[in-house]
């Protein structure tokens, strides 16, 4: 959980993250803009996290407005939802993910669905059911063997 945050390009992200007055447990870094104000007074803790496969709970209280950064890899596929209401995931640090959070306590839903995976089972779906009836269609035209 961290309140502030540092605004980089995206060519320099890695030089500033690795930078040593670059200080990821009280700042989070992004190559985007955002709309956001720190709060005067900022803290925040983490109070539950659970892994599921595909699925992470984190439950969080915190004063002021801020960021919780998830250490695990940002990629495409990641939903979150937070207190039930769907919120956008952030590129944080480069590598991680990040949520913007209001003060309060907060229960964030992460759920992973790989991009493609219903496109995918779509054409799958599609070309099974063709196979089915081509086969069921040859087998009807198929002359029946005539008994002499």
């Amino acid at each position: 959980m961290v309140g502030r945050i540092k605004l980089e390009e995206e060519s320099k992200v890695l030089d500033t993250y690795y930078d040593e007055s670059f200080d990821p447990l009280s700042e989070v870094l992004f190559s985007q803009p955002l709309n956001f104000e720190p709060s005067a007074h900022f803290n925040g803790t983490v109070e539950e996290v659970a892994y599921r496969p595909n699925h992470v709970t984190v439950k969080t209280v915190q004063q002021g407005r801020g960021f919780l950064v998830l250490m695990d890899s940002y990629f495409p596929g990641w939903t979150v939802r937070v207190d039930g209401e769907e919120k956008p995931i952030l590129r944080a640090n480069h590598f991680y993910r990040a949520v913007q959070l209001d003060s309060g306590s907060h229960t964030l839903e992460f759920d992973y669905f790989p991009e493609g995976f219903k496109t995918g089972l779509i054409i799958s779906s599609t070309v099974s059911i063709l196979l089915v009836v081509l086969s069921l269609w040859r087998w009807r035209r198929a002359d029946p063997v005539q008994v002499k």
